[in-house]
């Protein structure tokens, strides 16, 4: 492969840019969503740094390296944002030099896709890696990946080696990407089924401070899980029960003095503890005891009114996990109902939770080439703010993100936050900061497309279409529903904006 002068030195630069960072600072990992599983949320992407700090929100299970996306929501556990803008006076265009790279096309194989659609606008920036490993029963496969210079999505499978199906809900439980050079990061994974179920496709959403490009990298898998969404009605009848008031704070109420009672026998470990009517409601106090290979469970109750048909959530619920008793317990309100209405309702139990169904570990290894198919601007640009002054000397546009790299006007410096793209048709595309690295006097500042999981306005992105006018978060959705992610199509990028700074990209 031939290549100019600039861009050797360019990648001299990144070597030893990699080399004289000693302060590491890793932020939130953009988002990916999934559709077809809708219980899982993923409000809570984790951080990383060095000394391996986890947020106060993480799954029970957490393997001290890998934050886990599958958070889930109160509303999930119980039944299974757009960045704005705001206004401001740009100064001057800076003036900058411009260098744009391509990429040939590549091998674009079935799996990816399902993933991204046949019609995917940067198919070919998406590398094949197709290596696989073989073990209980079922095989691995490293399909892609699509990364800039430090963060990606990386692409992989399972399919059963007797050709058998997949259960539905079932997930990898952990997977991850390690690099070759010691460092950090912080990662997403999604799982889906393909429609014959006979595949198992999984998706990590990856953002690190290793260039990516370059070296080993390593796509680890352990474990096979399936997501149980079960609910059934009760044969206890409520105007039958003998009430037992219960008193606040309701958390210090032990089970073993209530009635202990099992609301349905397909749930046995779930026990109806507490039931009384006040002048808020009908009160429930339910509880249940961890089981073995289970994991992440949540349970809800919901009344059934048989006049009406009608199912009611309660108007107010709380759980709490007792450490002394080692029991889960639940608190529920309904003020939708009086003593008058007990021979008329029933109550539907929820269960949801992880069952582990299959233990086994995958990898493989591999390496990437670098994607460059970026627009990069060189330039010496001061930024202002009431915090810092900054010195951007690089910028680089990738389909995922922006890269700013620059001179530190302080020791301390803080990652900017207003930073997006202005496109040719007048649309802005938010950005959001996933990381920092800073050295002596040098940082490096990560930036992805802001994740919108809400519903798009104006019109909607078909498969053949390119970016959409009108709508500040392009969205490409995939053919099996298992990615709906954001891009930037750079040839459409004309400027990006920081702290009120335009740079064009033309």
């Amino acid at each position: 492969m031939n290549k100019k002068l600039t861009e050797l030195m360019e990648d001299i630069q990144e070597d030893l840019m990699e080399e004289v960072m000693d302060e590491v600072e890793i932020g939130e990992v953009p988002e990916v969503s999934i559709n077809r599983i809708k219980a899982l949320a993923t409000r809570n992407i984790g951080k990383m740094s060095e000394d391996k700090r986890v947020p106060d929100e993480t799954y029970k299970e957490n393997n001290g390296i890998h934050l886990e996306t599958n958070e889930r929501s109160n509303r999930a556990k119980r039944k299974g944002s757009r960045g704005q803008f705001t206004k401001r006076i740009l100064i001057p265009l800076v003036a900058a030099t411009l260098v744009v790279g391509t990429i040939a096309a590549v091998n674009y194989n079935s799996t990816l896709k399902d993933i991204f659609g046949e019609f995917f606008l940067f198919k070919d920036q998406v590398q094949p890696i197709e290596k696989s490993m073989s073990a209980e029963g079922l095989t691995f496969t490293a399909e892609g990946a699509l990364i800039d210079k430090k963060s990606g999505l990386f692409i992989a499978s399972f399919t059963k080696d007797d050709g058998g199906t997949f259960e539905e809900g079932s997930e990898v439980k952990q997977m991850q990407v390690q690099t070759e050079r010691p460092g950090s990061m912080g990662w997403g994974v999604k799982s889906s089924l393909s429609e014959d179920k006979k595949q198992l496709n999984c998706i990590v959403d990856l953002s690190s401070n290793q260039q990516l490009y370059g070296q080993k990298l390593t796509l680890e898998a352990s474990g096979i899980r399936v997501w149980r969404n079960l609910s059934k009605v009760s044969d206890i009848k409520l105007e039958e029960l003998t009430p037992i008031e219960i008193k606040q704070p309701w958390k210090s109420y032990t089970s073993a003095l209530g009635f202990n009672q099992i609301l349905v026998q397909d749930f046995k470990e779930i026990k109806l503890d507490a039931f009384y009517i006040s002048d808020k409601g009908i009160e429930l106090i339910t509880s249940y005891y961890d089981q073995v290979n289970i994991e992440n469970q949540s349970t809800y109750i919901e009344i059934i009114d048989e006049r009406a048909g009608q199912s009611y959530e309660p108007s107010r619920s709380e759980h709490y996990w007792s450490e002394k008793e080692a029991l889960n317990k639940d608190y529920y309100v309904f003020n939708q109902f009086k003593t008058e209405d007990l021979p008329y309702l029933k109550l539907k139990v929820g269960n949801n939770y992880f069952e582990n169904v299959l233990d086994g570990k995958w990898q493989v290894e591999f390496q990437l080439d670098k994607n460059s198919q970026t627009k990069t601007r060189y330039m010496s640009q001061a930024i202002k703010n009431e915090k810092q002054k900054l010195t951007i000397t690089k910028v680089e546009v990738s389909a995922l993100g922006a890269t700013l790299e620059g001179y530190k006007g302080s020791k301390k410096i803080e990652a900017l936050q207003e930073v997006y793209l202005k496109m040719k048709d007048g649309t802005k595309i938010a950005l959001k900061n996933t990381g920092m690295n800073t050295g002596v006097i040098k940082f490096n500042m990560y930036y992805n497309v802001v994740r919108n999981r809400e519903s798009k306005e104006g019109q909607n992105l078909s498969k053949t279409e390119g970016l959409t006018k009108g709508i500040i978060t392009p969205t490409i959705d995939s053919a099996s529903d298992l990615l709906v992610y954001d891009f930037i199509n750079i040839e459409e990028v004309q400027s990006i904006v920081i702290e009120g700074v335009e740079i064009p990209l033309q």
